[in-house]
């Protein structure tokens, strides 16, 4: 039982910091676009649909092709602070568990 409540844990974790690397990924973005002076193709509702959920794809394209973007490290960024912002779960630190023994 112990070990399904870890993995909840850790599931909320990650998706937390999927969702917040997302939404850092978007926000930069889009005051990269409107620094530089591009043109806006599309609205920020249709352009949030696409960014939030597949950032780690832009991310990939940008820095293989384009070179390192604001809104990369932005979102890079925020989601390690985003992890590392939770404590380490006790089944990673292996202090739970009682130093085996040898048989007398």
């Amino acid at each position: 039982m112990a070990f399904l409540r870890n993995l909840g844990k850790a599931v909320k974790i990650g998706v937390t910091a999927y969702i917040t690397g997302g939404i850092a990924y978007w926000i930069t973005a889009e005051i990269f676009i409107r620094y530089i002076g591009k043109e806006i193709t599309f609205s920020p509702l249709v352009s949030a649909l696409l960014a939030i959920p597949l950032w780690p794809l832009n991310v990939y394209g940008d820095l293989r092709w384009i070179g390192t973007l604001p809104q990369d490290v932005a979102a890079l960024l925020v989601t390690i602070f985003t992890i590392a912002r939770w404590p380490v779960p006790k089944f990673i630190l292996n202090t739970h568990l009682k130093p085996i023994q040898a048989n007398p």
